[in-house]
């Protein structure tokens, strides 16, 4: 576990993540994450937040972080036999139907009945129907999401903030918190855990989510701080990711490993808010 958090929290970019570790909450919080849903029998309903529409000035506003990391989680989920649900903004449902249509025609036969989107309109009451589905979820994961903070608000990714964490933090409780640098990360980090736990289990391929990538850039999701539309994650180039997920492939494999490339410079980067519910993950 410490190694698959080494990983996932190396402080790319000096964004500050250093102070929000924990050696012991971090190592246990992981592994009860991993283990609960590895506990989920075949059948079970788990529910994913995602998406932030934080590129206020585009439309969809949808960013690239959070969705790659998703859909390692539907992979492993699927292969235990869950019933996925994704719950994000209408702002967002176009690039997040793109990625589920994706999905459905090149990697999941099942997903057609196991994959479900669902989106809602903002508000400061939850919807009729996310109450319905209150009864149903048996695991809810929040990754990527904005949290209301200690005042009442929502802070977005402004880096003049960051110093300030006391003020924009979330506030929202979580069962288990998953940090990592990158929210994507978080996702991964899950289910490296979940394979070192269950060693039948085997991570999605970095060459998958990289044709997801290519899917939600046509769908127009932009990388949430340079505003552009790329596959970019967090001002980072894509491969900077998927070099991430590689390692954790070979991680307890104990094999050599090459990066898939190197990229020696290093753009402004803003760390991530984050929000869950009960009971849940958070990353």
């Amino acid at each position: 576990m410490q190694r698959i958090l080494a990983i996932v929290q190396d402080d790319v970019g000096g964004r500050g993540i250093r102070h929000l570790l924990n050696p012991h909450r971090d190592v246990v919080a992981l592994e009860a994450a991993a283990t609960g849903l590895l506990h989920l029998p075949p059948g079970s309903h788990v529910a994913i937040l995602t998406g932030f529409p934080c590129v206020q000035h585009a439309t969809p506003p949808t960013e690239t972080d959070g969705i790659a990391g998703t859909f390692a989680l539907v992979h492993m989920l699927h292969t235990r036999g869950c019933v996925v649900h994704i719950l994000t903004d209408d702002v967002n449902a176009s690039v997040f139907q793109a990625c589920i249509d994706h999905w459905r025609n090149n990697y999941s036969c099942q997903a057609d009945k196991n994959l479900q989107l669902h989106t809602f309109p903002p508000g400061p009451v939850a919807p009729p129907q996310l109450e319905a589905m209150a009864a149903l979820i048996q695991y809810w994961i929040a990754i990527e999401r904005p949290g209301e903070a200690a005042d009442g608000g929502v802070a977005t990714l402004t880096k003049q903030h960051i110093p300030h964490g006391d003020v924009i933090a979330a506030v929202t409780p979580s069962d288990h918190l998953v940090v990592a640098s990158i929210s994507d990360w978080g996702g991964y980090a899950i289910c490296a855990a979940m394979a070192y736990i269950d060693p039948s289990l085997s991570l999605v391929l970095p060459r998958t989510l990289a044709e997801l990538a290519a899917t939600m850039v046509m769908a127009c999701a932009r990388d949430g701080i340079l505003g552009t539309l790329d596959a970019c994650v967090d001002g980072w180039p894509l491969v900077v990711s998927l070099n991430r997920l590689h390692q954790l492939t070979y991680l307890e494999r104990r094999c050599d490993f090459r990066l898939l490339a190197c990229h020696p410079h290093s753009p402004t980067l803003i760390s991530s808010t984050y929000c869950a519910f009960h009971p849940n993950l958070d990353f």
